[in-house]
């Protein structure tokens, strides 16, 4: 998700491209930190990386920048 990392971070969010997550459509550098993920299951992050893909409806460019 890409959200304001000092509210998410408190629920356990943690930044996405450190772990290998690339987003749908670039994000500048000063926002790299604002690309976030959360694994549903412990042993997820760090077992699996590439680019994420979005459903149909958010995987506009219109809603990757500010």
């Amino acid at each position: 998700m890409l959200g304001y990392p000092n509210y998410y971070l408190r629920y356990g969010f943690i930044t996405a491209g450190v772990v290998g997550f690339e987003a749908p459509y670039p994000i500048a550098k000063e926002n790299a930190d604002a690309w976030m993920v959360q694994g549903l299951k412990e042993s997820v992050i760090g077992s699996v990386k590439g680019k994420v893909q979005c459903s149909k409806v958010l995987n506009q460019p219109k809603y990757w920048c500010e």
